[in-house]
């Protein structure tokens, strides 16, 4: 749902992995330069230790609770045309560099 919502407001979404080690979660942060570190309270401790040393662009850090439902009514979505190509997501994945590779997907175009 977290995921949808980032969309629906054009901006770009990255899934990070508690699983990564805190460096490698920072490198990823401060590469892509994150504006809001989203995490659910299970993993704080974890966002708090990447955030917590060796970045020259903080982010914005909103622990949130883990939702356990959807919406219980539909009344009130409205649902808009694309007009334009702006939302989308950017992956981390392993590389040949020892570092992790980026690569941005938008919703309606091909990985770059």
């Amino acid at each position: 749902m977290t995921f949808l919502s980032i969309l629906a407001h054009d901006a770009i979404a990255l899934p990070l992995s508690p699983g990564f080690p805190a460096h490698e979660l920072r490198y990823i942060v401060e590469n892509s330069q994150a504006k809001i570190f989203l995490s659910t309270t299970n993993f704080q401790d974890k966002a708090n230790k990447v955030l917590a040393e060796g970045l020259e662009h903080k982010p914005i850090l909103k622990v949130c609770e883990k939702i356990e439902a959807g919406a219980e009514s539909t009344e009130k979505i409205k649902l808009e045309a694309m007009t334009e190509n702006k939302g989308g997501f950017m992956l981390y994945t392993s590389g040949t560099t020892n570092r992790p590779v980026r690569s941005f997907c938008t919703m309606l175009a091909n990985c770059c």
